[in-house]
């Protein structure tokens, strides 16, 4: 047998076997149905004990009932039972099917109307605590409930209503008759007087304004004469002829002009050298 029609075969007979099982899982609930409705229902379980709301003891006025959910339909609820001081006492479960034997009790907090749990949905308040349904009859005693804080109820939006607007009486308009005025005389119209025309008003020419230009200022020009040293000249002596008698008086005067003329050629030396000293 060739590979592919063997794994064509083997492919059609899983096929086979899903849908035939899809269809056993959908007739086995009507069947089970049918089998426990011939079946007498299991006795009651009766239960009590205290019940707290987030930490505190519950307030007075809560419905509190048992819910077991049902394989094939609607889930089982018990009958209300209300709290009182902080208790619920003889809640009494009690399914009319043994299709609801052995499965799990939850408890619950429901709305009614005109109290604090007016606004909670359909589900209410589940509790933390749970139990398996096992056919009495039986009394179970302090099965003790513990809930969650009640949520706060929301705040109604508040509608505006809509003023209903006041009639109006309108007054109807009287139509008031015109009362006839005098008619006035004209008098009679003054003759205008011609307005003299104005002569020409001579336009004034502008007067050039001449605005002088400053003459420059002179720098003063400050020159420093440097005072330059001129030697002294020594006077040259000029010999005179001896007179007779007078030779040793004319060799002292040589001799004093000679000294004079060193002295004085010193003097403009030494002046010189401090002059040219920084």
């Amino acid at each position: 047998m060739p590979l592919a029609a063997h794994r064509t075969r083997i492919a059609l007979v899983l096929t086979l076997a899903m849908l035939a099982a899809l269809l056993a899982f959908a007739l086995a609930g009507p069947q089970a149905e049918v089998q426990a409705q011939g079946q007498p229902p299991p006795g009651p379980v009766t239960y009590s004990g205290s019940v707290t709301m987030g930490g505190a003891p519950a307030p007075d006025g809560l419905s509190i009932v048992a819910r077991i959910p049902n394989p094939v339909g609607e889930y089982y609820q018990s009958q209300p039972r209300t709290t009182q001081g902080g208790q619920y006492r003889n809640l009494l479960v009690g399914p009319t099917s043994t299709l609801f034997n052995f499965r799990q009790i939850t408890f619950h907090i429901i709305a009614v109307e005109d109290t604090i749990t007016a606004h909670l949905d359909e589900e209410g308040l589940t509790a933390a605590e749970v139990t398996p349904f096992i056919p009495g009859p039986n009394v179970t005693d302090g099965f003790n409930l513990t809930f969650p804080a009640l949520p706060p109820a929301p705040t109604p939006t508040p509608v505006p209503a809509t003023p209903t607007p006041e009639a109006t009486n309108t007054p109807t308009p009287v139509p008031a008759t015109p009362t006839p005025e005098p008619t006035a005389t004209p008098e009679p119209t003054a003759t205008p007087v011609p307005t003299p025309t104005p002569e020409p008003t001579a336009t004034p020419v502008p007067t050039p304004t001449s605005t002088p230009t400053p003459a420059p200022t002179p720098t003063p020009i400050v020159l420093i004469a440097t005072p330059t040293a001129t030697p002294a000249v020594a006077p040259t002596a000029t010999p005179e002829p001896d007179e007779p008698g007078t030779c040793g008086q004319g060799s002292a005067t040589d001799a004093y002009v000679l000294l004079a003329g060193l002295g004085l050629l010193g003097l403009v030396l030494v002046r010189r050298r401090r002059g040219s000293r920084p």
